[in-house]
């Protein structure tokens, strides 16, 4: 079983993903600030949620409460998967990853989809565009299935999918809009979830925003994205601890999860089996 994260709010005050009725948690700092519920899958998944004080509570979705002494993390019983906390509610089925190069990216994804599977086993997964490597090891630790094109996945309900250079698969073709948003609407009547990928950021451009319901971002440069875009305008408004300038600047071991619901900061594992870079020559060590 995974080991389970912390996950952080980037506003003031505590923000709990306990109750979806809940309007505010007010903590001794007076602070207040708003409180959403979970989404689908699963249920929440937390050692605890924080904000930038370091004051905590519990996050446990079936108590239905916030308590500071309650643990929810254990993954058992009332625990659930972090990707519960991600899509969060009010129907959000489809997750950008943006991050300039050797920012962490595949790794982030992975430590969060071994953290599904590892709570949610009987749900499959589905991959898309990954390395060799890579996907061996997701075969193995996620027994996730590769697909090859993007009619492989007409057929599938009830799934996670991780796609990769989605850039590939047409899905940021301005002439397909249609296309794409019959795309988004295969998700939500399958009941499937989705996390795209891409090596270009530009690639992030007004079709395929358009799909994009929550954002995953590593280190993001603003010069990097597509002026009028959704992934634009949600680097510019952010105004958290990792905002620099007018860029989104993270440590390798740290994913901004942004919405329109919630901000979070989760957590993330090194998962040296995936490495492939780390095992790359140095060509100026002679």
């Amino acid at each position: 079983m995974s080991k389970t994260p912390k996950i952080k709010t980037e506003k003031g005050g505590v923000v709990s993903p306990v109750s979806s009725n809940a309007e505010s948690v007010k903590e001794d700092t007076g602070i207040v600030n708003e409180g959403s519920g979970g989404g689908n899958p699963g249920a929440a998944n937390a050692e605890s949620v924080k904000e930038d004080t370091g004051n905590s509570v519990s996050a446990n979705q079936n108590a239905g409460e916030n308590s500071a002494n309650k643990d929810a993390g254990s993954g058992g019983g009332g625990g659930g998967p972090i990707l519960k906390m991600v899509f969060g509610e009010g129907g959000n089925r489809v997750a950008g990853l943006a991050g300039i190069g050797s920012s962490g990216k595949t790794n982030s994804i992975m430590y969060l989809l071994k953290n599904f599977h590892d709570l949610c086993p009987s749900v499959q997964i589905y991959t898309y565009g990954l390395t060799e490597r890579t996907q061996e090891w997701a075969t193995k630790n996620l027994k996730a299935i590769e697909v090859s094109c993007i009619s492989h996945l007409s057929d599938k309900s009830n799934s996670i999918f991780f796609l990769d250079e989605v850039h590939l698969l047409g899905l940021s073709d301005r002439t397909k809009v249609s296309e794409v948003k019959a795309f988004a609407s295969f998700l939500n009547h399958s009941n499937n979830y989705v996390i795209l990928s891409t090596s270009n950021i530009k690639e992030y451009n007004s079709t395929l925003c358009s799909i994009i319901n929550v954002w995953l971002l590593k280190t993001v440069k603003i010069n990097m994205t597509t002026n009028g875009t959704d992934l634009k305008r949600s680097i510019r408004d952010y105004r958290g601890r990792y905002k620099r300038l007018d860029d989104v600047i993270l440590p390798v071991n740290k994913l901004l999860v942004l919405s329109d619901q919630r901000e979070l900061v989760i957590d993330i594992e090194y998962i040296p089996e995936i490495d492939g870079k780390a095992e790359l020559p140095d060509l100026f060590a002679c």
